[in-house]
C-alpha cells in the first residue's frame, strides 16, 4: 500500500512542479513515510487536504514556503477533489440541511476557540490596527497598518461619510465589530455614532478600551438577537467586515432580514466577506481554525439579499490584497514569536504557520475572493458612485 501511495503522491505533486525531498523552497521534505499512506487514503474519501494539513501539524513533512507550494498546487488544478467523494458529499448534505453549525450556542464556542485566544497573540500579529480582515493594498501602500487604514477609509467613503452633514452624526451598526478598529475610525475621523456587536469577550474588552471617549457602544451579543425594538430609530448605515464567513447558508436569509430591518430608509449596507466560486470551506481550515465556517458564493449572497435589498449598488473584488495581508501577518507572527505565549507550543506554531501561509497561497492563485458589496433597500437619488 505504501509504495502505491508514494507513487501516487509523488506524481500528484510533480504535476504542479513540486518535488518531494527536492531543493526548492516550495518543495516538500518528507520526515515520516506514513505521510504517503495517510494522505492517499484520505484522498480516496475526498479529504486529502485535511490529511495534508494534519500531517504538517504532526511534523510529518516540512516546507520552507508553504504559500508558494499551495499556490503552485492550486494553479495546477491537479489538487482539486473532483468529483468529491461520496462520504464528503453526504457529510455536507447532512451538515447544511439537518444541522445548523452556526447556531447561537455553537457560534459562541467558535468565538471562544479562535477569537478569544488572547490579545497576546493578535496584537503582535495584526499590528497597530488590530484589524483581523483583509487590508486594502494600493500601489503606493508600504505597510500593513497603511493597508488597514486604507480599508477602513475605503468603507467610510463607500458609505459617503466624507460628504455627511457633520451637524447630524450618522448612526452605524457594525455586525461583527472585531477589536473595534472600524468603529474607532468611523467615530474619530467622521464623527459617526457606532454600535458594534461581537461574540468575543477578548475583542469586546480590547475594543472598549480602544474606543474610550468616542461615541461608540460595543456589545457582547449575537446578531440574531438584535431587534428594532431596542433601536427604534434604526441606523443610517450597516457594516459587516469579515463576519459573514461565520454565518452559514442556513442563516444567510435571516442575516439579511435583520440587516434590512435595522436599516433606515435610504440607508446603505456594506458587506465585506471572503468568498469562493466553488462553495464550501477547505476541510483543514474548517476543522482546526474556523469550525463550522462556510465561505459563501456570490450568487448565495445575492439570493439571500433579494427582496430585502432590491438594489445591489456595487461589487468590489480585491482578493489579491489578502495575499499581502496574510503574508504580513505571517511575518509578524514569526517575528514576534518571543512575545506570543502560544508560540512556545510547537504544534500551535506549525498550525498557524500552515493556516496563514496556505491561505495566502490560495488567494495568490485566485481561487478565493474578497468582496465588498454595497446594498440598499431604496433608489439612490442621483445614483451611486463607485469608490475605489
Amino acid at each position: 500500500m505504501q509504495k502505491i501511495a508514494q507513487y501516487f503522491i509523488k506524481n500528484y505533486f510533480k504535476r504542479a512542479g513540486i518535488e518531494l525531498d527536492g531543493t526548492q523552497p516550495y518543495d516538500i521534505r518528507v520526515i515520516n513515510p506514513h505521510f504517503y499512506t495517510r494522505v492517499f487514503l484520505y484522498h480516496l474519501c475526498g479529504l486529502g487536504s485535511l490529511a495534508f494539513g494534519e500531517t504538517y501539524v504532526d511534523g510529518w513533512w516540512k516546507c520552507d514556503r508553504i504559500d508558494e507550494m499551495i499556490y503552485r498546487l492550486q494553479q495546477s488544478r491537479f489538487n482539486e477533489e473532483r468529483p468529491p467523494g461520496r462520504l464528503k458529499r453526504l457529510w455536507y448534505w447532512l451538515l447544511w440541511h439537518l444541522y445548523n453549525p452556526q447556531s447561537v450556542l455553537l457560534s459562541r464556542r467558535v468565538a471562544a476557540m479562535h477569537y478569544d485566544l488572547g490579545n497576546n497573540l493578535y496584537r503582535p500579529m495584526l499590528g497597530e490596527s488590530m484589524a483581523y480582515s483583509c487590508g486594502y493594498w494600493k500601489p503606493d501602500t508600504k505597510t500593513l497598518d497603511e493597508a488597514q487604514f486604507a480599508k477602513y477609509d475605503l468603507i467610510c467613503r463607500k458609505l459617503g461619510l466624507n460628504t455627511w452633514d457633520k451637524k447630524h452624526p450618522p448612526r452605524i451598526l457594525e455586525i461583527g465589530c472585531g477589536f473595534g478598529g472600524f468603529a474607532k475610525h468611523a467615530a474619530k475621523r467622521y464623527g459617526a455614532n457606532v454600535v458594534g456587536v461581537t461574540l468575543s469577550k477578548e475583542q469586546l474588552e480590547f475594543g472598549k478600551a480602544l474606543c474610550d471617549g468616542l461615541p461608540v457602544d460595543l456589545r457582547l451579543i449575537d446578531y440574531r438577537l438584535l431587534s428594532r425594538g431596542e433601536f427604534p430609530d434604526g441606523f443610517d448605515f450597516i457594516v459587516s467586515i469579515g463576519m459573514f464567513e461565520h454565518v452559514g447558508p442556513s442563516n444567510y436569509s435571516r442575516f439579511m432580514a435583520i440587516a434590512a430591518d435595522m436599516l433606515r430608509p435610504g440607508g446603505l449596507f456594506l458587506l465585506h466577506t471572503i468568498g469562493t466560486r466553488g462553495g464550501g470551506q477547505e476541510a483543514w481550515i474548517a476543522k482546526y481554525i474556523f469550525p463550522g465556517g462556510r465561505l459563501p458564493r456570490l450568487p448565495q449572497i445575492l439570493h439571500a439579499a433579494e427582496g430585502r435589498f432590491p438594489k445591489t449598488l456595487d461589487v468590489h473584488n480585491f482578493g489579491h490584497c489578502y495575499d499581502y495581508t496574510l503574508m504580513a501577518w505571517l511575518k509578524n507572527f514569526h517575528g514576534h514569536s518571543r512575545e506570543i505565549e502560544l508560540a512556545k507550543d510547537e504544534r500551535f506554531v506549525r498550525m498557524w504557520n500552515y493556516y496563514l501561509a496556505s491561505c495566502a497561497g490560495a488567494f495568490r492563485a485566485q481561487i478565493l475572493d474578497l468582496w465588498q458589496i454595497v446594498f440598499s433597500k431604496d433608489e439612490i437619488l442621483g445614483g451611486y458612485q463607485s469608490v475605489r
